[in-house]
């Protein structure tokens, strides 16, 4: 306990961090804290604010809609005295300066400030000047978290005209633009390659979101990772596909992969390239095998590279290219959302929550139980009227706990990981191929939630619960997903009834409790937004 009762950050988003700090102080029932952000309350939605009035934090907070630039000078007109702030707003060099400078006058001897996206050379420069520059004690430098933590230890004696350098030399970089354009050029390049030392591309057609697409695969070694996924989707050849990918390996082709411009410590955890995000050339980095994904819109062709197909991972095997469809669907009348999506004759629900809320339990019991299904994880939603949920994968994941409640489940299984996240791809075109549906009208969002009684329990909700269930998860998991998806769902929610759904451990009744509400909203939509279930 280092006694830091007094706090300060800038930028809230989603308010994790704000609520860590909160938390902290509430349970030692001391300490304030202030937070800053001017993007909180349009750009997230208040989901930040949201979510510390859902834990009771909001009383220990003092939330300031302003940038730090203006915030904070006023913050020292005030006096304000603080033992730990952490800087987590603007990420450009001259910014986070600035930030620290007025933090740094607000700051006890002793006192902490946390720098956090260190991987970001902007970032990193401002925390090697104050290293350098400045009486501060570098406390730990967790570049795996991507965070600096410095301790200040004594006051500002430099002279007028003190300087010592301080940025590390690093390679000056050409513009984003031509080297993501260049990767992705030398990419196709090399699937050309591989495709004549294979024995040519292996074509197959699928339609997804009712957009035809062309997959190429360079030989056959990755089809058996990447095709069942899209086994319900297989369809005719299309004159003019929307979308082509080309997938390649070195192992099986011979040819070399191309050479990348980053080390894989610079990837985000989500695999997109910092660097990058303002080019129109996408690029994914796999971390896990290394695999290369590149995406041109202006050319509207994905092409993927891994050095051998066993190296894929099993996740990716059961929701392949996901990262980079999500910005081909992205867009103001479609968008990949973290959902699932079940109904009847045509009609249903989407299930939002993020990992382990029961999602998967809830479609994959829905299906058993005869409902149509379009996905438990991943959908494409088209934003018409009403909404449709598109099946974008006809695999799903379930952990073992939930697999020994739906033994009915076993036969479809195609892979089993063991290890610390024990889950079962299961290959669904084969087992149940007459109740996946293509598409499903939207007419509810259901937030489900792991309950500790037997009977499961479905309650209207509010659109702000909705959206905090969809939108973190679904923004966190897939790089470049802003403000586009972040408004695309906050619209959805606000048109849609919401509700809750409780799930209790008989999992046998909950069919009957989404049947029945795809029935009333079909029959009257909106008619059950005032009533509950149980």
């Amino acid at each position: 306990d280092e006694h830091l009762y007094e706090t300060l950050e800038t930028g809230m988003a989603y308010g994790l961090s704000t609520l860590a700090i909160a938390s902290a102080h509430a349970t030692r029932d001391r300490g304030r804290h202030i937070a800053i952000d001017p993007t909180e309350t349009h750009y997230y939605e208040g989901i930040g604010l949201a979510n510390l009035r859902r834990a009771g934090l909001d009383e220990r907070v003092r939330f300031i809609d302003a940038g730090s630039q203006a915030a904070l000078p006023r913050l020292v007109d005030e006096g304000i005295r603080i033992d730990f702030a952490f800087i987590d707003g603007m990420h450009l060099f001259d910014y986070a300066l600035v930030d620290f400078f007025y933090i740094d006058s607000m700051l006890s001897m002793g006192g902490f400030v946390a720098f956090h996206d260190l991987w970001l050379p902007a970032v990193r420069d401002v925390v090697e000047f104050v290293a350098a520059n400045r009486d501060y004690e570098l406390r730990s430098h967790a570049q795996e978290r991507g965070m600096a933590i410095l301790r200040k230890r004594g006051p500002d004696r430099r002279r007028w005209d003190h300087y010592r350098p301080f940025a590390t030399p690093r390679r000056t970089p050409r513009l984003p633009e031509d080297e993501a354009r260049e990767l992705f050029d030398r990419l196709r390049e090399g699937a050309g390659t591989a495709a004549g030392r294979t024995g040519g591309f292996r074509e197959h057609h699928l339609v997804l979101a009712g957009s035809p697409i062309r997959m190429r695969f360079a030989g056959t070694a990755l089809e058996p990772a990447m095709l069942p996924a899209f086994a319900h989707a297989e369809a005719p050849a299309a004159a003019e596909p929307e979308l082509e990918i080309l997938i390649w390996d070195s192992e099986s082709s011979g040819v070399r992969a191309p050479d990348v411009r980053w080390g894989l410590g610079a990837v985000r955890v989500r695999g997109d390239v910092p660097g990058y995000e303002g080019s129109p050339v996408v690029v994914i980095n796999e971390p896990s095998s290394g695999a290369v994904t590149a995406f041109s819109r202006e050319e509207r062709t994905i092409v993927y590279w891994v050095a051998d197909a066993r190296a894929v991972p099993w996740y990716e095997s059961g929701a392949p290219f996901r990262a980079v469809l999500h910005h081909w669907a992205a867009g103001p009348a479609r968008h990949l959302v973290h959902a699932g999506a079940v109904g009847q004759r045509g009609a249903g629900v989407l299930l939002a929550g993020p990992s382990g809320s029961g999602k998967s339990t809830t479609a994959l019991a829905c299906l058993e139980a005869g409902l149509d299904y379009a996905g438990d994880d991943y959908v494409i939603v088209t934003f018409e009227d009403p909404p449709h949920a598109h099946c974008l994968y006809s695999t799903a994941k379930l952990d073992v706990e939930a697999l020994e409640r739906l033994p009915s489940l076993s036969a479809a299984v195609s892979d089993f990981r063991r290890g610390e996240e024990q889950k079962a791809v299961l290959a669904l075109h084969g087992h149940r191929p007459e109740l996946l549906s293509d598409s499903i009208a939207v007419m509810a969002v259901v937030v489900p939630s792991i309950g500790s009684g037997e009977a499961p329990a479905l309650r209207p909700s509010t659109p702000a619960a909705a959206l905090r269930a969809m939108a973190p998860s679904t923004l966190i998991q897939l790089p470049g997903a802003g403000q586009t998806g972040l408004s695309a769902m906050a619209g959805l929610v606000r048109r849609l009834p919401t509700f809750t759904l409780e799930l209790g451990s008989d999992l046998s009744a909950v069919p009957d409790l989404i049947s029945g509400l795809c029935s009333e909203l079909t029959s009257s939509r909106g008619s059950t937004a005032g009533r509950g279930r149980g």
